[in-house]
């Protein structure tokens, strides 16, 4: 679903996701999982019963798909309540500039770094953190040198959107 993008930032302003950020939280990974939560259900069908390895097998995969479902109800979750946690600061483009200014100067410090196959990966550095600018898109709404808005899901870990002042 196409937004307009300032329709986007008065909603991530006033601590709500947008309904056209939903893709960006139930992401391929989280499809992903319940493929592996499917696969799970049917090889817990298709054990044969009465052995110790069978009951041992079933538990590992009880575990796993446990696992899987805290996951998907986790991100299911972060979907129905749609808040988002903001974070303002002025921001330095370091650029692939070795090493990096200290972080006390600056409140959000983005900063490029190279793989080994040479392709760029853009970083954000805020509040004693470090999160992936992806897709690149991202990279490029912010505005080096002047207050930008790094939008996140509640547990800090993704961000979804940048906010330009």
């Amino acid at each position: 679903m196409k937004a307009d993008p300032e329709e986007v930032a008065r909603a991530n302003r006033e601590g709500r996701l947008h309904p056209s950020q939903r893709r960006d939280v139930i992401n391929s990974a989280f499809w992903l999982v319940v493929i592996v939560f499917a696969f799970g259900i049917w090889a817990l069908a298709t054990l044969p019963y009465g052995t110790t390895d069978i009951i041992v097998a079933a538990v590992a995969i009880g575990v796993g798909m446990a696992l899987c479902a805290g996951y998907c109800l986790y991100r299911l979750n972060i979907v129905r309540r749609a808040k988002v946690v903001t974070f303002t600061g002025f921001t330095h483009d370091a650029q692939d500039h070795r090493p990096l200014p200290p972080a006390d100067r600056y409140p959000i410090l983005v900063y490029t770094q190279r793989s080994r196959g040479n392709n760029p990966y853009y970083w954000a550095a805020f509040d004693g953190l470090r999160r992936p600018l992806l897709p690149k898109s991202l990279y490029e709404q912010l505005k080096p040198d002047q207050e930008n808005t790094l939008v996140l899901i509640p547990n800090r870990k993704q961000v979804i959107n940048v906010i330009p002042a």
